[in-house]
This record gives C-alpha cells, sequence and structure tokens, in this order.
C-alpha cells in the first residue's frame, strides 16, 4: 500500500512541477508589485505567483497548526476531567456499597 501511496504522490508532485514550468515559460513579461505602501522590483509574473502561493500555503500550515495546538489542548483537558469524574463516580459506588451494608 504504501508503493501507491507514493507513486500518486510522484504522480502529483510531477504534475505540479510540470504545470509551474508550463506557466513560468508562457508568463516571462516583468512587472513590478504594487502594494499600498511599498512597489516591490520587477520580477516575472510567474514568481508573483508561486510566491503568492508559497505564502498561502505557510499561512495555511501555521493556521491549522494552531487549531490543532488548541483542539490537542482542548482534548487533554477534558479527559483530565472525565478521568476525574470517573475516579469520582468510583469512590460514591464505594461508600454506597459499604454504607448499605
Amino acid at each position: 500500500m504504501n508503493w501507491l501511496r507514493f507513486a500518486v504522490l510522484a504522480t502529483c508532485t510531477s504534475i505540479m512541477a510540470l504545470i509551474g514550468a508550463l506557466l513560468a515559460i508562457q508568463n516571462p513579461q516583468v512587472v513590478p508589485l504594487d502594494l499600498l505602501f511599498i512597489t516591490l522590483p520587477p520580477r516575472s509574473i510567474a514568481l508573483w505567483i508561486f510566491a503568492a502561493l508559497g505564502i498561502g500555503a505557510l499561512m495555511g500550515i501555521i493556521v491549522s497548526g494552531l487549531l490543532t495546538f488548541r483542539l490537542k489542548a482542548h482534548l487533554g483537558r477534558t479527559r483530565r476531567k472525565l478521568k476525574e469524574t470517573q475516579l469520582e463516580v468510583d469512590q460514591l459506588r464505594r461508600s454506597g456499597l459499604t454504607s448499605s451494608e
């Protein structure tokens, strides 16, 4: 099964690299990028598109990592509460059995 995952990943990576190369070849125009307060030096359109894609992917990884961390922390707190509640229920059951005898 690992070989299938590797084959699919290699195929997708190759296709994306081919699309990126075609994009760079088809868009050789050089344009400056104006970001309201600063104007970046002229570069090819493909470079600006790849930079935007990379920054977006990085931001997505960071945000999803923070959300995952938050959810894991919440899960840990919930498990701790569950364990405490189970101990309390066990104690109440034991004390109920000993007091009725």
